[in-house]
């Protein structure tokens, strides 16, 4: 799924947030599993979410421009 999401990143200018979100919540989950088990579903939910969040948001803010155009090295 990553990999499918990775070659749309440059069109949705946002979805790295989203994705770096949902590591950190699997993270989370992870760490947590002892002191409680988060039901699969509000899982699946929540990966959803954060995915149509970060597309919408993509689509709804522009891009901003790049200052002074390419960097020369």
């Amino acid at each position: 799924m990553y990999f499918l999401l990775a070659d749309i990143a440059e069109r949705f200018h946002l979805l790295g947030y989203g994705l770096a979100m949902i590591v950190i919540l699997v993270g989370v989950k992870m760490l947590i599993i002892d002191l409680y088990k988060v039901p699969v579903l509000w899982m699946l939910a929540t990966v959803g979410a954060v995915l149509l969040i970060s597309i919408a948001a993509s689509l709804m803010i522009p891009r901003p421009a790049s200052a002074g155009g390419k960097s020369q090295a």
